[in-house]
């Protein structure tokens, strides 16, 4: 008769029983430290587990002495052994955790210096440099991190050491086989750069491209590869014939390139705006039908949605706007602009928008280029005006609408469908304008006021348009606008102290080199319109060049009053532009 807890008739210590039942999964632990096997198969996790199992497998193998022996001195006598795996460890531990510390202050060092050389451009030398001292000292920390190698390799070369960063880039990306994605990349922008080396286009091209490929191999989605690869193929496309069997391959490789760009969503600006180049390429190629096909799975797919979630960012309602101008579909460009318009919430971006808006109608009118068919001339004139309603600055669109009030312009001075396209016009009022300047080219001044009395009636800023319409006719050389100064002086007939008119005839003045006569045009213009900034920096110039620095001091501030209210962003255009302005 056998009994539980018996073996070959011999009692077992209940205590020793009972550590016998935590002694064999401990055991195991053991047998798994030093062999580096595991029954569950942990492989490599086995071996970066062991000295911790071993510390517990040591721990178990005192208690268990204790156990065994009931003597308090064999467990004690093994306590110095533990006490070195503690101190072993915690050191490791110290030195791992001091190492990481290390790290990341380069790594903010690094990012520090990085941002101190885009936002501070006076101390942009000393910033690379420390940056890629910052580069070297993580890569001392991490030596094996082939990360840490190309953000050296990287900042070197920013920071001008060519040679290093090469010597670093080519051992991450050696020839001849695919290495690291990024690495590739920047020795691709490396040949690309002529100051960098140095050889004919051609081989300069074979070897990027062969560059590209090899990042393309290690990262098939590489997105920033398929960009480069794309505006090389498109350049080299341009160098042949339009219907050429090479134009049309560099057109395809290129179309491979900018879709794989896009698939699997819009991850940047250069990838939203690929989209508009893929359009072109596919009507290029394929046809309209096509082309438009793409656009709607596009517009589903990625356009639309990104529309409705980020409807303050410009560049997706531009890439709509274009493609469907790429399409010739007006009527959808159209759409879009106003949606973009409805839908955003951004002031700045409902300019940029109205911007687009002209740009929309100037593609329209250069549609219809046929002025020998009345249909196309007045489309052509309807969308011109129209671009003027929306965009009244815009000096692109004087520069196609005064051709049909100056009778040097061949088939668009056509006085008789110009009237005729006024009376069922959707924006008569700029028509208006232009008839009473064709009317004061002809030297009719009451019939001109006459008509300037009306156009004022229907459109606001007619006199902007006239002084506008005057100032771009003579800065192109066009037959009846030979004497700017002269109908200028006329037009203020029509519109006495006109600011805009008077800083017109005062640049034009100056230019003919009566100063003083230039002088008292701007000081009438500000008068009347105090924030003309533009007349106020010809002010400024003349009373230098008098020696008046009263009058010049006291324009600049009144100048520096005007900027100041203006937002910083508006305030750096405007100032770009001043700076512009000599006598």
């Amino acid at each position: 008769m056998s009994s539980s807890g018996r073996r070959d008739g011999f009692q077992e210590p209940f205590l020793a029983r009972l550590t016998g039942a935590f002694m064999r999964p401990f055991q195991a632990f053991m047998d798994e430290a030093f062999s580096g096997q595991s029954s569950s198969e942990r492989g490599a996790l086995g071996w970066l587990t062991a000295p911790f199992r071993f510390l517990g497998g040591v721990a178990v193998f005192l208690v268990q002495a204790w156990a065994s022996s009931r003597s308090g001195l064999a467990f004690v006598v093994g306590f110095p052994a533990v006490l070195a795996i503690v101190i072993f460890l915690a050191g490791i531990w110290m030195a791992t955790f001091y190492q990481n510390r290390l790290y990341r202050s380069a790594q903010v060092g690094f990012q520090e210096a990085a941002k101190q050389a885009t936002e501070e451009p006076k101390e942009r030398l000393s910033a690379l440099d420390q940056r890629a001292r910052f580069a070297e000292q993580m890569l001392r920390l991490r030596p094996d991190s082939e990360k840490d190698k190309y953000q050296l390799g990287a900042a070197l070369g920013v920071a001008g050491n060519i040679p290093a960063a090469l010597d670093i880039m080519t051992m991450l990306a050696p020839d001849g086989q695919a290495g690291m994605s990024d690495a590739h990349l920047w020795r691709a922008s490396y040949y690309q750069n002529e100051k960098w080396y140095q050889a004919p286009e051609e081989k300069r091209d074979a070897i990027v491209l062969k560059q590209l490929d090899l990042a393309l191999q290690q990262q098939e989605d590489n997105k920033q590869a398929h960009k480069s690869m794309s505006v090389i193929h498109i350049r080299k496309a341009a160098t042949f014939d339009e219907d050429s069997p090479e134009h049309k391959e560099h057109l395809r490789q290129a179309l491979v390139h900018l879709q794989s760009m896009i698939n699997g969503g819009i991850q940047s600006l250069d990838h939203l705006l690929a989209t508009i180049q893929v359009v072109e390429i596919q009507k290029h190629l394929y046809g309209v039908e096509r082309a438009r096909k793409l656009f709607d799975q596009m517009y589903t797919n990625i356009l639309e949605p990104a529309s409705k979630r980020y409807p303050n960012i410009f560049q997706i309602w531009l890439v709509m706007v274009k493609s469907a101008v790429v399409l010739d579909d007006f009527t959808l460009a159209k759409k879009f602009v106003r949606d973009g318009f409805v839908t955003s919430s951004s002031n700045d971006v409902r300019k940029q928008i109205a911007d687009l808006s002209s740009m929309v109608l100037l593609h329209e009118a250069d549609i219809a280029d046929d002025m020998s068919n009345p249909d196309d001339y007045r489309s052509r004139l309807y969308a011109l005006t129209g671009a003027i309603i929306v965009n009244p600055k815009k000096e692109e669109i004087y520069q196609h609408l005064v051709k049909f009030v100056d009778s040097g312009s061949g088939d668009n001075f056509n006085m008789l469908w110009f009237e005729e396209a006024k009376i069922v016009a959707p924006d008569p009022g700029v028509l208006t304008t232009m008839l009473g300047l064709r009317a004061l080219l002809e030297g009719d001044i009451e019939t001109a006021k006459t008509h300037w009395r009306v156009s004022q009636q229907l459109y606001t800023l007619s006199e902007l348009v006239l002084n506008h319409l005057i100032v771009v006719g003579a800065k192109t050389k066009m037959k009846d606008f030979a004497d700017p100064i002269d109908l200028l002086t006329k037009s203020l007939t029509a519109f006495p102290d006109n600011p805009i008119l008077l800083q017109s005839r005062g640049y034009f003045l100056l230019r003919d080199g009566s100063d003083s006569q230039a002088l008292k045009d701007f000081e009438m213009a500000v008068e009347k319109l105090p924030n003309l900034v533009e007349a106020r920096q010809f002010l400024i110039l003349l009373y230098e060049k008098i020696g008046d620095r009263d009058q010049a001091s006291f324009h600049k501030q009144k100048q520096s009053d005007t900027l100041d209210k203006l937002s910083p962003e508006d305030r750096e255009k405007l100032l770009e532009k001043l700076n512009e302005i000599t006598l």
